[in-house]
């Protein structure tokens, strides 16, 4: 089920957007913070992002309401921006609801993730992959093939980020253990970034792992 909530958000009103229970996207209704990021996992990969080196082609997987888009186009002004979204229905409400960019810098494609990385040969030196159902990653876009087909999307240097849900600590975190051992299997570098450190590590939260050939900075 979608649904788009308007609510206070520390004094301001934000709109939300939920799917199935799991909030997708953000935006503050002042124009004047339209392009700050409310979520934090989004505030966490552009905490990242800044540590790397400025990219030129970057892939986002998982559009949802465009919240990272819009924050990324007004950040960094040399970046060119592709993101892949499945669902035509979420692009209509990013348009609608959620001010979907017109920018010139800004490619969308209505495809899945896989499908769409399997028919292109652009390179990126940055690829997201945000690719969501409701409150849970998207597991299509976390198989083996996925990995693989990502990686081949990258320049030499290039970066992968990676936005998935887990625990660190207890039972429940062997499939987070095994999707960091696949990663580390393909990639030279890989750093695991928590974004609601108020949580136990027992406890399934959202976790960024970053993902390269290049040596990665140790703030993250």
């Amino acid at each position: 089920m979608i649904s788009v909530i308007e609510k206070d958000y520390h004094g301001e009103t934000a709109r939300f957007l939920y799917v199935d229970g799991g909030v997708e996207s953000a935006v503050y209704l002042n124009p004047a913070r339209r392009n700050e990021l409310i979520l934090s996992y989004m505030k966490k990969i552009a905490e990242i992002i800044a540590f790397l080196p400025e990219s030129g082609q970057v892939l986002m997987i998982g559009g949802a309401g465009f919240s990272m888009p819009r924050f990324l186009l007004d950040a960094y002004p040399a970046m060119r921006l592709t993101v892949v979204e499945k669902d035509v229905h979420m692009l209509h409400i990013a348009k609608e609801s959620f001010f979907l960019p017109d920018d010139e810098r800004l490619k969308i494609a209505e495809a899945e993730g896989s499908a769409f990385l399997k028919q292109t040969d652009v390179t990126y030196d940055l690829i997201i992959n945000d690719a969501f159902l409701g409150p849970r990653p998207d597991p299509a876009l976390l198989t083996d093939e996925a990995m693989v087909l990502m990686k081949s999307h990258l320049t030499t240097d290039g970066t992968l980020l990676l936005n998935t849900v887990m625990s660190l600590r207890g039972k429940g975190a062997f499939p987070g253990i095994r999707l960091r051992t696949n990663l580390e299997n393909r990639f030279l570098y890989v750093r695991c970034s928590r974004c609601q450190e108020w949580k136990m590590e027992e406890e399934d939260q959202n976790c960024i792992l970053t993902c390269s050939d290049r040596s990665l900075p140790i703030h993250f």
